[in-house]
């Protein structure tokens, strides 16, 4: 079992930006679903392995539009579950440079998505490519509402 004192030590060094496992800190996982999440993000990221192995493949017609359907449920699935990680954390302390610096990591995910976006030729493939854009987007603008609430010590009435 936890203690105060580990809580309050585990805090500290979260806020000083000194990354901790949460194996030394059961009591305080992030998410009571992080251990599911992180073997179905293992599955879903083999599947994605799979299918750009597919699509490498020489193959034509309604074969490669079955493959790119696929990557992009794929990919939106797993920019839903990256999401739920997200606001799982944000039950947690954090520092400003943490979240900044998953801000940074998330705008490179947005550069990469937003190319793919307007690679895509149309229909329901550029369809999900757009939702994932767009959640990550979300995540962008939720990341920054969390900057400025643990810069200034905000918080939101509900």
């Amino acid at each position: 079992m936890t203690s105060l004192f580990d809580a309050h030590i585990l805090r500290v060094l979260l806020a000083i930006g000194i990354g901790v496992s949460e194996m030394a800190f059961p009591a305080l996982a992030f998410d009571p679903f992080e251990q599911e999440i992180s073997q179905d993000l293992g599955r879903i990221e083999l599947q994605i392995a799979d299918a750009e192995s597919q699509a490498a493949q020489p193959i034509t017609g309604s074969a490669i539009m079955a493959i790119a359907h696929r990557l992009s449920v794929l990919r939106q699935t797993k920019a839903l579950l990256e999401r739920h990680r997200l606001t799982a954390r944000d039950r947690t302390v954090r520092s400003t440079a943490q979240i900044e610096a998953e801000i940074k990591a998330n705008k490179i995910k947005e550069s990469a998505a937003r190319s793919k976006f307007y690679a895509a030729r149309g229909g329901f493939v550029k369809v999900v490519d757009g939702l994932t854009l767009v959640t990550i987007q979300d995540d962008i603008a939720v990341l920054e509402l969390r900057r400025v609430q643990a810069k200034y010590g905000l918080t939101l009435s509900r």
